[in-house]
């Protein structure tokens, strides 16, 4: 009998108690997004998140820049999304060699497949777990997204722009996504949205009785969004999938999991004894509190949480 794994997150997601994720940035906003349970709205959780705003009130915002580190105070939030979003990762726009031919009938951007089809050359997939777009073209996709449809934040089909991956796909079971009657997958996200995705339209049949069963048990629950859930590995993977991006909010949190003895709250972290015994890896939190810890404990701090623009550290004997 396999034994069961657990789902690890970062600190950049929110674990609901009815099983499912939401955005760490919108625990405690006053409006429930755990739909079955509430547990981002818990009236224990939120009175220390609102003591750590006032913390954070006291100390470093007096001082420091409020547009470098103010991040965590509720009313700056939506902004610092907005510029996460604003400067976020810069996709790659290059189109050439993508079998779709952008500069005209001459196929100037595609001169791999203009040789292909013109001297019959052919060139085979790098990797054994690849398969090509096109037979004989190196533009080549992973395997697992075979028959999954999705698009760049450009609005281009991908991993095949040319849609070689969503080929013989009428008896493919998808995994962790929405089939298409007799056709491909498409993500969760795409259900119920008000467009067609699916040929015909079949997704977006029955929307209110969908909208009423959806759990996303398991999954990532978009921001104000009443039936929209994606896969966790769809969580900051460089694509927008959520209508607010909020998907690929504090992605710096991804990795990062909350140290022993310590609550996190995005790039907030507040410590009782706080182990010598730290991950061996650079943390991102802007502002730590630390409490009743041996001085021991206070000098790994530095070599830690080498981005911290504050410390609290108020209650401990030095």
């Amino acid at each position: 009998m396999t034994e069961k794994k657990s789902i690890i997150t970062g600190t950049n997601v929110f674990h609901c108690k009815d099983g499912s994720y939401v955005s760490h940035s919108i625990v405690c906003d006053a409006k429930v997004d755990c739909w079955h349970d509430s547990s981002d709205e818990d009236p224990s959780l939120c009175a220390l998140l609102e003591t750590l705003y006032k913390t954070l009130e006291q100390q470093e915002f007096s001082v420091v820049n409020s547009s470098e580190s103010g991040i965590f105070l509720k009313q700056k939030i939506q902004n610092h999304e907005a510029v996460l979003r604003d400067s976020g990762l810069q996709l790659n726009s290059n189109t050439n060699n993508d079998l779709i031919a952008n500069c005209g009938p001459e196929g100037d951007d595609e001169p791999i497949l203009v040789n292909m089809l013109q001297n019959y050359t052919t060139q085979s997939c790098l990797k054994p777990y690849e398969l090509p777009c096109t037979t004989g073209h190196p533009k080549c996709y992973n395997i697992t997204d075979i028959c999954i449809y999705k698009l760049d934040n450009y609005k281009h089909l991908v991993p095949c722009r040319n849609g070689g991956h969503l080929q013989n796909c009428r008896k493919f079971e998808c995994n962790n996504h929405f089939k298409c009657q007799g056709s491909f997958c498409i993500s969760w996200v795409l259900v119920c949205d008000g467009k067609w995705d699916c040929p015909h339209g079949k997704e977006e049949l029955h929307v209110t009785t969908y909208a009423e069963n959806l759990h996303c048990f398991n999954m990532y629950k978009c921001r104000d969004a009443r039936a929209i859930c994606i896969s966790l590995p769809s969580v900051c993977d460089a694509i927008y999938d959520c209508h607010l991006g909020d998907d690929e909010h504090f992605c710096q949190l991804k990795a990062i999991q909350c140290p022993l003895c310590c609550k996190c709250f995005l790039l907030a972290v507040e410590c009782i004894q706080l182990s010598s015994d730290l991950l061996p890896l650079p943390y991102p939190h802007t502002f730590l509190s630390v409490h009743y810890s041996p001085i021991i404990g206070l000098i790994q701090v530095g070599k830690h949480f080498t981005k911290a623009q504050c410390f609290d550290l108020r209650h401990n004997k030095i």
